[in-house]
């Protein structure tokens, strides 16, 4: 797939995702209190500023950021008066459109749905996702190794294209959330630098596409005080919390273990972006996860999708 293809679905995807934010801005005008408006929005800034990872397309992810600051004025009630907020946010939506344009007025977007092949190898996913993931670690202070396998597996175009957003989420998770900075690695007897894998396989009826790191494992005990901070449950309840319950808190829209907000995450929607996109298309979430050892998601997608 060579760029002037990336460019294209990323536009083409962009544009989608502003739609949508457009949409639940103008609900959230009319009625202030919708959560799933809210959330909605919170997913489609997510999934733009999450694309821009493949691309240099700087000014966009910071427009898709401070959006998503907006958006956290609004979830916490913080936001006076409620109308300038979202006419503040309806100027980043603009914002966004005016880059994708500029973009497309570069010369970048020859989009021709005639040259679309049904089926595509997962090696072009899996290449965008292993460059995105190394440059993501960089920023992050991190040392990253992504390894590839299944990349020959061919899975139908818009299959691919449907889970892209999902699986973009799923190394940002592992890189900024699993793998560990480099000296704490060293103090736990790790090698410096982590590993993240892709893997893809199929079996008669599902696609399995999984993304695994070698990192910290869930933090249980920080799910467990996020959701007793964030008023999802008491410390009793929380502490009873068995691991499948916790896992499910991580896909809730807004959860969050991070004890900052920064451009890379922190925001809470990155995992409630797995979970709509995943179930989009008929599919479901996996999580497996070993204390100091690492955390694998597999997304199992039928075939017939």
């Amino acid at each position: 797939m060579s760029i002037d293809d990336v460019v294209r679905e990323f536009l083409i995807e962009g544009r989608e995702h502003l739609a949508r934010l457009e949409r639940d801005l103008t609900r959230l005008r009319t009625v202030r209190t919708d959560a799933g408006a809210l959330d909605s929005a919170f997913r489609a800034l997510h999934s733009i500023k999450g694309a821009c990872g493949f691309l240099p397309f700087e000014r966009l992810e910071a427009a898709a950021h401070a959006g998503e600051s907006l958006l956290v004025r609004l979830r916490e009630g913080r936001a006076r008066p409620h109308d300038r907020v979202v006419t503040k946010l309806m100027e980043v939506a603009d914002d966004i459109r005016r880059g994708l344009s500029s973009i497309e007025a570069a010369g970048d977007d020859r989009a021709s749905p005639a040259t679309a092949r049904p089926f595509l190898p997962m090696a072009t996913m899996w290449r965008r996702l292993a460059t995105m993931g190394v440059t993501l670690a960089a920023r992050c202070g991190k040392q990253v190794r992504v390894s590839q396998t299944g990349g020959a597996l061919k899975i139908d175009r818009d299959i691919l294209l449907a889970v892209r957003d999902p699986l973009i989420q799923l190394v940002r998770n592992a890189v900024t959330h699993g793998i560990e900075p480099p000296a704490v690695r060293r103090s736990r007897g790790k090698p410096q630098g982590g590993v993240v894998r892709l893997t893809a396989a199929r079996d008669p009826t599902h696609y399995r596409l999984s993304v695994s790191d070698d990192g910290v494992g869930l933090d249980r005990g920080g799910i467990r005080r996020a959701a007793v901070r964030q008023g999802l449950a008491s410390a009793a309840r929380a502490a009873a919390m068995a691991d499948a319950e916790l896992v499910r808190l991580l896909f809730e829209p807004g959860f969050s273990t991070a004890d900052t907000v920064g451009r890379l995450s922190g925001r809470g929607a990155g995992l409630d972006i797995v979970r709509v996109g995943t179930a989009r298309i008929g599919g479901r979430v996996t999580v497996r996860t070993r204390e100091g050892r690492g955390t694998t998601f597999t997304i199992a997608i039928p075939r017939s999708a």
